[in-house]
């Protein structure tokens, strides 16, 4: 019970910690680069069953090399140690960049309460 609730867990957890890894605007596609290998073995896992023939142990052993090799490639991932932890840390540590043309802009309020077309 303890590894199907751990399966089930990592199957929520999984999707939410990839979209996170991807920037915004690369979302989308990182985050279905990433569904394509699970899809594949999705499909394989029922032949490798097959490779018994090879093996007994060699279905199960496959499927542990290929875990441990898994986890060893998250070591590959970038730190994010130095990274600010919300908005307001980003505004104040972001130095402020002046534009390339360098235009004077006009600012108005905007009057809320004012007829529209009057």
């Amino acid at each position: 019970m303890v590894g199907k609730f751990a399966i089930s867990s990592s199957n929520v957890i999984i999707p939410i910690y990839t979209a996170e890894l991807f920037p915004t605007k690369m979302r989308n596609l990182g985050v279905g680069a990433s569904s394509v290998p699970a899809g594949v073995a999705l499909i394989l896992i029922p032949y490798l069953w097959h490779m018994q023939s090879i093996n007994i142990h060699f279905p199960m052993g496959l499927l542990g090399v290929v875990g441990v090799l898994g986890g060893l490639s998250v070591l590959l991932l970038p730190d994010t140690t130095g990274l600010a932890d919300n908005l307001h840390q980003l505004e104040n540590d972001v130095p402020i960049q002046t534009p390339l043309v360098s235009t004077p802009i006009k600012r108005r309020k905007l009057n809320l309460w004012r007829k529209p077309y009057a």
